[in-house]
């Protein structure tokens, strides 16, 4: 995580938004000056120096255009679960 908030203050994202997710450190990210209001990338942090990636993107033409992001930090959710659950 500590590298995506570097870039952060770098100013090399136009939108940075951090949260948590289960107890872990998360961000939406976009690097373009142009956002797609159907797509989301967020990123969650399990440890300083490992980071995995999250993209969403929804079709508006097929369904209703609803939250991308909302729905990426739900399946990061989902990961972080299952990520625990398999070390026991």
């Amino acid at each position: 995580m500590s590298g995506l908030y570097e870039k952060q203050q770098q100013g090399g994202f136009t939108d940075f938004k951090p949260f948590t997710v289960s107890g872990y450190p998360g961000a939406v990210f976009a690097n373009v000056s142009t956002s797609d209001p159907a797509h989301c990338s967020l990123a969650v942090g399990l440890r300083d120096d490992l980071t995995y990636s999250v993209s969403v993107s929804l079709d508006s033409a097929t369904t209703p255009l609803g939250d991308p992001c909302a729905l990426g930090k739900k399946v990061a959710g989902f990961v972080v679960e299952y990520l625990k659950k398999a070390q026991n």
